[in-house]
C-alpha cells in the first residue's frame, strides 16, 4: 500500500510540474481555410535589424498548387545577430526557439523544440444571420517551454 501511495504522488508531482513547464499558448493565427488548403508554420528573421516572426504559409492544391505566406508578429519574438539564435523573452531570460545557419548566402532556421509552433485544424459551426454553416478554421500556435529559459548573461 505504501508503495502505491509513493507511485501516485510521483505521478501527481510530474504533472504539476510539466504543467508548471510550460507558458500560456500563443495564438499566432487564426482563419478559416478550405477543406484543400493547408496550414505551415516557421520561423524567419531579418538578421540586420534584429527581428523574428513566424512565416505562417497556406497551401492550396485544389486545382493548381498554390503557396500564400503571411508574416505574423509574435510580442517577445526577437533574433540575436550574435549568437545567431531566434528567442522569445520571458522576463530577465529567454528560450532559445531556433538556430540560425548561413549557407551559401542563405539564412536557414532549425527548430530547437523549445517553442514548438503546432497546426491544428478545428470545424465550427457559423451563422451569418441567414444559415448556420460549418466551417474548418486552422490554428497556429506558439508553445514556449518554460523550463528552458536561460538567463541573459549579456
Amino acid at each position: 500500500m505504501n508503495v502505491i501511495k509513493k507511485i501516485l504522488l510521483c505521478f501527481v508531482a510530474v504533472i504539476s510540474v510539466s504543467g508548471v513547464a510550460r507558458a500560456a499558448e500563443i495564438v499566432v493565427f487564426e482563419a478559416p481555410v478550405d477543406e484543400s488548403q493547408a496550414v505551415n508554420a516557421k520561423f524567419d528573421v531579418d538578421s540586420e535589424l534584429g527581428r523574428a516572426w513566424v512565416d505562417v504559409e497556406n497551401v492550396d492544391s485544389e486545382f493548381q498548387t498554390s503557396r500564400t505566406v503571411v508574416n505574423r508578429k509574435v510580442d517577445g519574438l526577437s533574433y540575436d545577430s550574435e549568437a545567431k539564435e531566434v528567442l522569445y523573452n520571458v522576463g530577465d531570460g529567454a528560450v532559445v526557439c531556433a538556430e540560425a545557419r548561413n549557407f551559401l548566402g542563405m539564412t536557414t532556421l532549425r527548430s530547437t523544440g523549445n517553442c514548438p509552433l503546432k497546426v491544428s485544424y478545428e470545424k465550427r459551426t457559423v451563422d451569418d444571420g441567414f444559415r448556420p454553416s460549418t466551417e474548418t478554421f486552422a490554428k497556429v500556435t506558439l508553445n514556449p517551454k518554460l523550463a528552458a529559459i536561460q538567463t541573459s548573461q549579456r
